[in-house]
């Protein structure tokens, strides 16, 4: 007798029964898959290869991702432009002056890696900075290109983790329900935590060279107050405590970043698996 719980009969032909209400939702009975077209194929290992997430498997997925690729970097774009609205509001008090930051175009380069995978995604991470700095020149250009630095290294970090690692698939889940929620939130803590270090270290990176910019250009006349606040960096406890500081808000930023990314990744896993 079948099963009511799982519904599935495999037949010579490899015809799968299942519920007349599953077939219209995409779902899946052990390693069969199936969307709301109609469309079966089954779950392999071939379909947690990293390999996958570096080149397109047709020219249909290479149009796919090339397109998604300038719909990723308008939205960034547009993301880096509000950021400059938004950075009064994330500026952040630190022991060397009020530190602005930005939350949104890390954002959307993050989840676009599920979709366009780590090499178009690296591509948008490395000119984002560039634009932002074009759009808002008060950042130092040096400022900008540890940002570019920073976020292909977190782009590339994020996919080795998630697609090398802890082999995820960018079309498919895993059919073992719990070996599929170790896969996909396990990675955040090491995402989080490295993360944050890498951003926190390059922002007081960037604060001694903005020390050492200014002090080099008054060429000991006088200092402003922010050019004394910013003098603090060059003290250890200081550059220590603005490192904390920063380290807070990225695990918070990267944490929020990482909670969008999984509530989108399974319907983009649709979405891949149909233009693949």
């Amino acid at each position: 007798m079948l099963d009511k719980k799982d519904k599935i009969i495999e037949k010579d032909d490899h015809e799968v029964i299942h519920d007349d209400n599953e077939h219209k939702k995409d779902h899946y009975h052990e390693i069969h898959h199936f969307d709301k077209y109609g469309g079966h194929d089954d779950v392999n290992e071939d379909d947690f290869d990293f390999k996958l997430t570096l080149k397109h498997s047709s020219k249909k997925n290479l149009i796919y991702r090339i397109s998604l690729t300038g719909t990723f970097l308008a939205l960034a774009v547009v993301c880096t432009a509000l950021d400059e609205l938004t950075e009064a509001v994330f500026a952040i008090p630190t022991p060397a002056g009020m530190i602005s930051l930005r939350f949104l175009d890390i954002t959307i380069v993050t989840i676009s890696i599920a979709l366009i995978g780590p090499v178009y995604a690296g591509g948008i991470g490395l000119v984002i900075p560039i634009i932002h700095w074009s759009i808002h020149q008060e950042h130092a250009i040096y400022n900008s290109l540890l940002e570019c630095v920073a976020y292909c290294a977190l782009i590339w970090y994020f996919w080795f983790l998630y697609y090398v690692i802890f082999r995820n698939s960018m079309i498919h889940k895993d059919v073992d329900k719990k070996r599929n929620l170790y896969k996909r939130f396990i990675p955040s803590i090491p995402y989080v935590l490295v993360g944050a270090a890498m951003f926190a270290i390059l922002a007081v990176i960037g604060l001694w060279l903005t020390y050492l910019t200014a002090t080099t250009h008054n060429n000991g006349a006088d200092k402003d107050d922010n050019d004394a606040d910013f003098a603090n960096i060059t003290s250890f406890k200081v550059g220590f405590v603005v490192f904390l500081i920063f380290f807070g808000f990225e695990c918070l930023r990267l944490s929020i970043t990482y909670t969008l990314f999984q509530l989108l990744d399974g319907p983009i896993k649709k979405i891949n698996h149909r233009y693949r």
